[in-house]
């Protein structure tokens, strides 16, 4: 219902709408699925996205960053690759 409002394209990444979205759940290929598909934003209920980039991410932690929080739900940013390599990097540098 979101995706009707918004002036950006909405992907479903919950597997009963989208089969490649399935397919990458299965293979625990969702951080790749996203990037490979170009997605920005991802809207879920609050905290449950860290939960899940976790069981079926591949990567190890979500490549997220919470930028609004809207009732029961959270808009997250998805971080692009050169951003995630640097967290790790700050992180060991104490910064």
């Amino acid at each position: 219902m979101r995706g009707y409002f918004l002036p950006r394209t909405v992907v479903n990444l919950d597997g009963l709408v989208n089969n490649r979205a399935s397919a990458a759940l299965a293979a625990h290929r969702l951080d790749a699925y996203v990037r490979e598909t170009g997605i920005t934003y991802i809207i879920d209920r609050s905290g449950f996205i860290r939960y899940f980039f976790g069981k079926f991410g591949g990567d190890g932690g979500a490549p997220v960053e919470p930028v609004a929080d809207v009732g029961l739900v959270t808009v997250y940013r998805v971080l692009p690759q050169e951003e995630r390599d640097r967290k790790p990097a700050e992180a060991a540098d104490g910064g």
